[in-house]
């Protein structure tokens, strides 16, 4: 059973996310990008795919502190085949109305 939370997470609503969770998926990504490291040390693996394939390094408007765990945020959303061109519609959307994202 998903909370409503959870639901807006996946439609990438992200107005009641707090930076304590996007430290949390930063520190996913950062072990999933490990993992990947050492799968591609071994032979007869498949090549691990870039999780952040496709992302800005940088989003505008987008304070400093927060933008790595956003990047995260979106990379998880993209693993579970949410649409990158939607995404990016929805940052800058979000990004520009909610106090929190915007500098």
């Amino acid at each position: 059973m998903n909370g409503n939370h959870e639901i807006m997470n996946i439609d990438a609503d992200f107005r009641f996310v707090t930076k304590s969770a996007l430290d949390e998926f930063r520190v996913w990504a950062d072990w999933y990008c490990v993992g990947n490291s050492m799968k591609s040390l071994c032979d007869g693996l498949e090549k691990p795919k870039d999780l952040y394939r496709g992302l800005p390094l940088v989003f505008r408007n987008l304070k400093q502190e927060i933008s790595d765990g956003v990047r995260a945020r979106f990379a998880v959303l993209r693993c579970c085949d949410v649409d990158v061109a939607m995404l990016q519609t929805l940052m800058f959307i979000i990004f520009l109305s909610d106090p929190m994202f915007s500098m």
